[in-house]
């Protein structure tokens, strides 16, 4: 509450003072901040009591404290009044500046490993690497079939005669085979290429089947009485133009029928140094026991 009085001052001069209730509203306070506060009702407080003095003074001249002996009191402070109706809340203020922006925080954890991404299309084909080493020689496949013979070649020229031959009595049978068991000279002896399985001609065996008919009449005779005599050329080119073959022929007989008076004898043909058996032309003679 405020009340407005005149008082006379000194020099004449008419002042007006305000007098304001001394006693501190608690919003005041917390509006203005409590030290505010405190200030404002220390300077109320001293302005009441200057005011209580100067109505004193006007109306006894003197001042109202027992103990100033007729001189000026000093201020005593009056009887703070009832605290006044809180008045109507004021308007609400404009907002104020924003405020400058905060630093930034620090970066947060990261976050879980999302799912794998679908594949990509596949990439462009790359250049052609380099050729690699070769590899190791594989092993020589198995022989192929025989070729059939070429035609005889043109007849070389004669040679030089030979030196008188043994006259061999008792001969039954004679023949030159060539290597793919055709005879091709003699008499008396047939020629055939035994087979495999596959119906394919064995390799160096010829067998040979022979006319005894001639032969010196004897029931007892056995198929081994009968001498015979194989020749081959003993170094031979292989058909491919490889080394030089060492070869030897041995024979086997097979079987001797009386009755019919026939011998069949089987000749082999192989490299004497591997073993291996070869084609190749070969003569036979068979004796009388």
């Amino acid at each position: 509450m405020c009340k407005q009085l005149r008082v006379k001052c000194l020099g004449a001069v008419c002042c007006s003072f305000l007098l304001m209730d001394a006693k501190l509203d608690c919003k005041d306070v917390a509006a203005a901040g409590l030290l505010d506060g405190f200030w404002f009702a220390l300077g109320a407080a001293n302005t009441q009591a200057q005011i209580d003095a100067a109505l004193n003074a006007d109306a006894t001249g003197a001042g109202t404290n027992a103990n100033d002996n007729g001189q000026t009191g000093q201020d005593i402070p009056g009887t703070p009044g009832p605290q006044g109706e809180q008045g109507e809340q004021g308007a609400k203020g404009d907002p104020g500046d924003a405020g400058t922006a905060g630093d930034p925080g620090p970066m947060g954890p990261a976050g879980p490993t999302g799912p794998a991404g679908p594949a990509g299309p596949a990439g462009p084909t790359g250049p052609a690497g380099a050729d690699g080493a070769d590899g190791a020689d594989g092993a020589d496949g198995a022989d192929g079939t025989d070729g059939s013979d070429g035609a005889d070649g043109a007849d070389g020229a004669d040679g030089a005669d030979g030196e008188d031959g043994v006259d061999l009595t008792g001969v039954l049978a004679r023949a030159v085979v060539r290597a793919s068991g055709e005879v091709r000279a003699g008499r008396g002896i047939t020629s055939a290429r035994p087979t495999d399985g596959g119906g394919q001609p064995l390799v160096g065996v010829y067998d040979l089947t022979v006319d005894v008919s001639a032969r010196t009449p004897n029931a007892a005779a056995t198929r081994n009485d009968f001498p015979i005599i194989i020749t081959i050329r003993a170094i031979a080119a292989q058909p491919d133009g490889g080394e030089l073959l060492l070869l030897v022929a041995h024979y086997q007989a097979l079987s001797l029928d009386l009755g019919t008076n026939t011998l069949v004898i089987r000749v082999f043909i192989e490299d004497l140094r591997t073993g291996i058996r070869n084609n190749a032309e070969f003569s036979a003679v068979v004796f009388d026991p």
